[in-house]
C-alpha cells in the first residue's frame, strides 16, 4: 500500500513537471511548488482508499493478469475522480495559502501516469517474486486435509501453475484406512487423529480443509490446531458456507480459498 501511495503521488509531481514545462501545451503561471506537493499527499491517501475499493488488493497470482490491470484501471479512475472534485472544492486550502485552483491538464496527465507506474511496480514485484518461487524461495507450503476428487484437483491445479508461491506437501486424509494410498505423486501423510503430530513434523505455513462433509466441529478443531501451531487456516468451501459466513475469500489456482475472519 506504501508503494500504491507513492506511485499516484509521485505521477501527479512528474504531470506537475510536465504541465509546466512542456512548451507546446498551453501557458500558464508556474503555481507554488509546495501546494502541489501538499495535494499529491492527497492523491496518494484517496488512491489507496479507491484501489482498495476495487478490489486490486486480492492476491494469489505470481503474474500481473488482466484482473489485476483491469482493478488498478477502475481504481486509479476512481480515485482522480475524486481529486478532481476534492481539487475543485479545496482550491489551494491544503496550504493554507490564498485560493488557487489546480490544473485540470496536470490531474489528466497524472491518471495516465499512474496507471503505468502501479503497473509498472507490480509488474517488477511479481517478476521478482517469480524468480524467487522458481529457485524454492518464498514457498508456501500447504497441507491439504481431507482425500477426495475435490482435493485431488486442487493439488493438480496447484501443481500445474507455473512458478507458483504454493506447494502441497501432502494429505491428510479423512478416514483412517486412507493413510497407505498414494496421490498422484504425494502420500498421504497419516489421518485426522495424527494431525497434531504431522504439524509438528512437517514444516507446513498453511493448511487447506476440503472435507467430504465438514462439520461446524470438524471446522473448529482444525482452525484451533492452526493457532495453536501458528498456520494459516483455509478451506474451499462449500455455497451455503461462503454466503453465510464472515470471511476472505482468495482465489488459488482457480479454487476460492475460504479464510474465516471470527473464530467459531
Amino acid at each position: 500500500m506504501v508503494l500504491d501511495a507513492f506511485a499516484p503521488g509521485a505521477a501527479f509531481m512528474v504531470a506537475f513537471w510536465l504541465r509546466f514545462s512542456l512548451t507546446f501545451l498551453p501557458d500558464r503561471l508556474v503555481p507554488s511548488l509546495e501546494v502541489y506537493i501538499r495535494f499529491a499527499i492527497v492523491v496518494g491517501v484517496v488512491s489507496v482508499v479507491a484501489l482498495q475499493a476495487s478490489g486490486a488488493y486480492r492476491k494469489g497470482n505470481s503474474s500481473l493478469q488482466w484482473d489485476d490491470i483491469a482493478s488498478i484501471f477502475r481504481g486509479s479512475a476512481l480515485a482522480f475522480l475524486l481529486v478532481a472534485a476534492i481539487s475543485f472544492l479545496i482550491r489551494g486550502g491544503v496550504s493554507g495559502a490564498e485560493e488557487q485552483s489546480y490544473s485540470r491538464l496536470t490531474i489528466g496527465i497524472s491518471w495516465i501516469l499512474a496507471l503505468l507506474f502501479l503497473s509498472g511496480w507490480r509488474l517488477c514485484w511479481r517478476t521478482f517474486e517469480r524468480v524467487l518461487f522458481g529457485q524454492g524461495l518464498g514457498i508456501t507450503n500447504v497441507l491439504v486435509v481431507g482425500v477426495n476428487p475435490t482435493s485431488v484437483r486442487f493439488q493438480q491445479a496447484v501443481d500445474a501453475m507455473r512458478h507458483s508461491r504454493y506447494k502441497v506437501v501432502g494429505f491428510v486424509a479423512d478416514e483412517e484406512n486412507g493413510e497407505d494410498a498414494d496421490v498422484g505423486e504425494l502420500t498421504i501423510l497419516g489421518c485426522l487423529a495424527e494431525l497434531p503430530v504431522i504439524l509438528h513434523e512437517v514444516r507446513i505455513h498453511q493448511m487447506v480443509a476440503a472435507l467430504n462433509k465438514p462439520t461446524s466441529d470438524d471446522i473448529a478443531r482444525l482452525m484451533k490446531l492452526c493457532a495453536q501451531s501458528s498456520i494459516e487456516f483455509r478451506s474451499i468451501p462449500d455455497v451455503p458456507s461462503l454466503l453465510l459466513s464472515p470471511a476472505r475469500v482468495e482465489e488459488v489456482a482457480g479454487f476460492p480459498l475460504f479464510t474465516p475472519e471470527e473464530g467459531l
